[in-house]
Order: C-alpha cells, then structure tokens, then sequence
C-alpha cells in the first residue's frame, strides 16, 4: 500500500513465522514482526469509537493508528495508508482513543 507522501506498508504472510511488516518513508525503513508490537493506539472519532450511525460524510473517513514496538520506536499509520489494519493484526494490543476530528499531532 502507497501514500501520497511517498510511504509504503507491505504485510508479508509466511505460513511458518509470525505475520512481517516493512514500512518504508522516505528517511526510515522498518521491518518487524506482529510479536514485537508492545501496543497499538487507535484513534478514532467519536462515532466509529462509539459504533455508532454516521450521520456526516466525515465520520468515518479519516483514523491513525500509531504502533508502538519494544525497541521504543512509534510508527504512525493513517487510515489513508491502510483503512482495514485490524483485519492483517490482532486486536488484543490495541488501545482505543475517542478523538472529536483524529489528526495526526507528531509525524516523526
């Protein structure tokens, strides 16, 4: 998956070994497994928090998740990167975060 600002999110699946993530920026290049994600925050509107109907356009458009590995390094992936990150990771890490309009605050 590519983003406007030039970064990519690859999920490689080896039938044998924990699920492999590579994100790729333009200064950085991670390369992980799914067991060395201490947590993930998750934040999300008020409405898709919440489940609930949308009843604007912009209630579920936009989302960031921020990983956070054991060696203390924090990656940033917005919904536009990947929307659906949960079906590719397990839900036990996360940490869900109710945000009025969820903007990325620090990018590095």
């Amino acid at each position: 998956m590519r983003c406007n600002n030039n970064c990519e999110l690859h999920f490689v699946y080896n039938g044998t070994e924990p699920l492999q993530l590579k994100y790729l920026s333009p200064d950085k290049t991670y390369t992980f497994h799914e067991d060395q994600i201490s947590k993930i925050k998750s934040n999300l509107s008020y409405t898709e928090y919440e489940n609930r109907m949308s009843w604007f356009f912009w209630d579920y458009l936009y989302s960031y998740n921020e990983l956070i590995l054991v060696n203390g390094s924090n990656i940033i992936i917005s919904s536009l990167l990947c929307d659906r990150l949960f079906i590719h990771l397990k839900e036990n890490k996360v940490e869900k975060i109710k945000r009025i309009l969820p903007k990325i605050r620090n990018c590095r």
